[in-house]
């Protein structure tokens, strides 16, 4: 039986690719392609090859994280094209997470310094402590909170108000987001965050430093 052998789809290197590129744009686009050609899995902060390629990119230039728009026509000069490369190179070859590429991710528009002492912050507690959902916290999200999680509360309530938590756990704290995120949202009850890794709780003390809360949570 005749069969007909696949199309071989473009596999730009970065020597073809090099001479070509010229503005913010062309590298997006760029970058679109390599992480689709590669087959990279996202999740840490990004979903898609092009949320990933931008999140990349402004970092690797210094730009604001929500302000591709108005930078995607501008001419990089060579050294920023070389470290742009530099960086989607590694994101494909090694399949590093961009949160350790770049040594930081975001949780609910909170920064968090993120490497391999700990996994890249990420989880569906901190959708619901984030009090700017309100009403719209998901059906599906309220079903398995606890109601004092799931339940929105007005912003600034006293911890001591009927149903909130006068402690909160934050077991297996990694780099302490949850932490974090506790802290913030109760801001009058007692945050522990805990691990048995030595390196996870020093990126948790960072991140509660970075956020003003070394005094606000204890690590154990």
């Amino acid at each position: 039986m005749n069969t007909i052998p696949p199309f071989e789809r473009a596999r730009p290197g970065h020597a073809d690719a090099r001479a070509a590129l010229q503005t913010l744009r062309d590298i997006l686009r760029f970058a679109v392609s390599r992480f689709e050609g590669a087959g990279l899995a996202y999740g840490h902060g990004t979903d898609n090859a092009r949320d990933e390629a931008a999140w990349l990119l402004l970092w690797s230039l210094h730009l604001p994280p929500d302000e591709l728009d108005e930078w995607l026509d501008c001419r990089l000069t060579a050294p920023e094209i070389d470290a742009a490369l530099a960086l989607i190179e590694r994101r494909c070859s090694e399949r590093v997470p961009a949160a350790w590429l770049t040594g930081e991710a975001w949780l609910r528009g909170l920064r968090f310094r993120s490497d391999p002492r700990a996994l890249v912050p990420r989880s569906l507690i901190a959708e619901a402590l984030d009090e700017s959902l309100g009403d719209e916290l998901a059906d599906w999200l309220r079903d398995w909170l606890p109601e004092w999680l799931a339940t929105p509360q007005a912003p600034g309530a006293p911890g001591d108000a009927p149903g909130w938590p006068a402690r909160v756990l934050d077991l297996c704290t990694g780099g302490g987001s949850l932490a974090v995120f506790a802290a913030l949202r109760f801001p009058q009850a007692e945050v522990m965050g805990s691990d048995v890794d030595e390196a996870a709780l020093a990126l948790a003390a960072e991140n509660l430093e970075l956020h003003g809360l070394s005094d606000r949570v204890e690590l154990v």
